[in-house]
């Protein structure tokens, strides 16, 4: 990637800019692993909250895949170990650099990659082979509804196959496995958890955790102040009291969800 990107081309119509140090830090990023690997980079792209319609100043992180026509070397590992260390504070204050280094064979299956040089919160930034993916189906339903930003290569969306309804409910028996793991975590699990009651009510897991927030405040009234002090959390305008709401509201509503998968079929 030896130009800028042009973000307004490879966003979806409806998701807006992201801020500049985002798009600089994601740009930063992909030239970094096309250095790093060459010509075995064969695609770059993001999904998550920066491909859809967010409120003013939604911390973005940078949710990426990309995929690798073969495995790396281990010079061309530790140089994607060195990248991930340069920029772990990319993007903006409050993101992470959040994504899986995929082997372009194992992105057209429906059994969850195992990454050849995963980042996530969860591994601590550790670049040895894995972690899984296991919420490869939702990625591939959010790709393939198009809500995907292609920074380098081949769309993904000609690659990854639809997922069933089946290996949906399991990635949000994945998610969910993962929010009730990490109550620390408390404004990102009652927007999960929400994002999770949506998408079984809907049988859709294609959304944004903004717009689960705001059907759950309409659906379950109960669970309104929550999800407000949650979406404060994520714009970065907390008030005082906030943690003690979301702990009450992380309470009822992720036992909620966890009840309404359950019964999902």
């Amino acid at each position: 990637m030896d130009r800028a990107v042009d973000w307004r081309a490879v966003l979806p119509d409806d998701a807006p800019l992201p801020p500049p140090a985002y798009r600089a830090g994601c740009e930063a990023f992909v030239r970094g692993v096309r250095e790093a690997l060459g010509d075995d980079l064969v695609s770059a792209y993001l999904y998550g909250a920066v491909t859809f319609p967010r409120p003013e100043g939604w911390v973005l992180d940078v949710d990426f895949h990309t995929l690798l026509a073969r495995p790396p070397t281990d010079a061309r590992r530790q140089a994607l170990r060195q990248l991930h260390a340069d920029l772990a504070g990319v993007g903006e204050p409050g993101g992470e650099l959040d994504g899986y280094h995929l082997l372009l064979a194992d992105a057209g299956s429906s059994w969850p990659p195992t990454g050849v040089g995963g980042v996530s919160p969860s591994t601590g930034g550790d670049l040895a082979d894995g972690p899984v993916d296991e919420a490869w189906a939702l990625h591939r339903a959010h790709v393939r509804a198009g809500r995907v930003a292609v920074l380098h290569g081949l769309d993904p969306r000609g690659v990854v196959a639809a997922p069933s309804w089946r290996e949906l409910l399991e990635g949000l028996r994945a998610e969910l496995r993962y929010v009730v793991d990490h109550p620390e975590h408390a404004a990102f699990g009652v927007l999960s958890a929400c994002r999770v009651a949506w998408s079984v009510e809907h049988r859709d897991v294609v959304v944004s955790k903004a717009t689960a927030a705001r059907w759950g405040a309409t659906a379950h009234p109960a669970w309104a102040g929550a999800l407000d002090a949650a979406v404060r959390a994520y714009t970065r305008r907390p008030r005082p009291g906030d943690d003690e709401v979301l702990a009450r509201g992380r309470a009822a509503i992720v036992p909620a969800a966890v009840e309404a998968l359950a019964s999902a079929d």
